[in-house]
């Protein structure tokens, strides 16, 4: 196939076909080695047809490649380290939709109808040290996230994470 003089000067892309549910006033991308005027001046007529556009140059072209693939090798890479079993806020409750609530402990203790299990409770949260007695009320009476915590306090994210984890354990564990 014989590519037209416009054919091997530029071409145009759609938006939509590009970046699926895209619907911003930009509905074309204009690809071309030349400069946007020289293009403009040689076809105004197809150049005015498809305004609003995009346009794209070789760099820029391969900037925003080199951008996409980096986002997608990203992607991928937090998705194969991710645990389901692993607390990180926003992520855990998609796995957990039982931890959305802020009350666990106080459902635990309600669930738990015998007096052996709410006098263990009792001394679990009795021998908790002051950081991590503080952690819990926030985390569990505040409704405060494990980051919200770690920037409270002005320490580390995993610091606290470990907390919560601590705490996670020392409940449920059955005595």
């Amino acid at each position: 196939m014989i590519k037209s003089e416009a054919q091997r000067d530029y071409y145009f892309v759609t938006m939509a076909n590009e970046y699926p549910g895209y619907e911003g006033p930009m509905m074309w991308i204009l690809f071309s080695k030349l400069p946007e005027d020289e293009i403009c001046d040689k076809y105004p007529e197809d150049i005015e047809s498809h305004r609003p556009y995009i346009y794209m140059n070789p760099e820029l072209s391969a900037v925003v490649r080199e951008y996409e693939r980096n986002d997608a090798k990203h992607r991928m890479r937090q998705i194969r380290q991710h645990s389901m079993y692993e607390f990180e806020d926003g992520e855990t409750e998609i796995y957990h939709p039982e931890l959305l609530t802020g009350d666990l402990l106080p459902n635990y203790i309600a669930a738990e109808s015998d007096q052996e299990t709410a006098e263990r409770i009792q001394s679990i949260l009795q021998g908790l040290s002051d950081i991590q007695r503080s952690r819990f009320e926030k985390l569990y009476y505040d409704g405060m996230t494990v980051t919200e915590i770690a920037a409270e306090e002005g320490v580390d994210y995993n610091a606290v994470r470990k907390t919560v984890m601590q705490l996670r354990k020392k409940f449920s564990t059955k005595a």
